[in-house]
């Protein structure tokens, strides 16, 4: 479950905002198309757009991970953040005022910040995190699935030492049988 409710979003700014970042944090915008909160895409091309200043100059894109367990759906924009009172984070899919998804969360919800070089796998990671926020009956799915996984493994390593103790003490016996007809 702890998977399903981390996410990964990738956050573009103008260089002049990066040492700002970096030594004091993210600030939660103050308005926007969701309203207040912490922006970011899964889409790292998009985040980068912004961090060029929207193809006007350069910039960096930021790899930042969250925790939220309930995050709201919506394809319209709410700029007043009402999903603030009853969700941990928002994630718009594309419609007619943003041609990307974007997602927008607590700042207090953060777990971790990082310059993104884009990488594949960072990107493959947001990717399966949206997958599993536009398909919540899969994200329940997977936490069964992990659950069992964990069960077998343990009922796997279980077994294993059983066993692995069985046969020593069976050797032990035999030893110590060879060497009492032996005397």
């Amino acid at each position: 479950q702890q998977f399903v409710n981390h996410h990964v979003v990738f956050h573009g700014t103008s260089d002049e905002n990066v040492t700002q970042i970096l030594t004091s944090g993210f600030q939660e915008s103050a308005k926007g198309m969701l309203g207040q909160g912490v922006y970011g895409a899964h889409d790292y091309e998009k985040a980068r757009w912004f961090a060029n200043n929207r193809g006007q100059g350069n910039g960096t894109v930021f790899k930042v991970e969250f925790d939220a367990a309930d995050v709201k759906v919506t394809s319209v924009s709410d700029s007043a953040g009402a999903w603030r009172s009853s969700h941990d984070a928002v994630y718009a899919t594309a419609n007619g005022s943003s041609k990307r998804s974007e997602m927008c969360f607590k700042s207090e919800n953060m777990t971790d910040v990082s310059i993104s070089d884009g990488s594949l796998s960072k990107r493959a990671r947001a990717k399966i995190d949206e997958f599993f926020i536009q398909n919540p009956a899969l994200r329940k799915s997977v936490v069964w699935i992990g659950i069992a996984g964990e069960v077998l493994d343990a009922a796997w390593r279980g077994a294993r030492f059983g066993a692995t103790t069985a046969g020593k003490l069976m050797n032990e016996l035999s030893s110590q049988s060879r060497r009492m007809n032996s005397k």
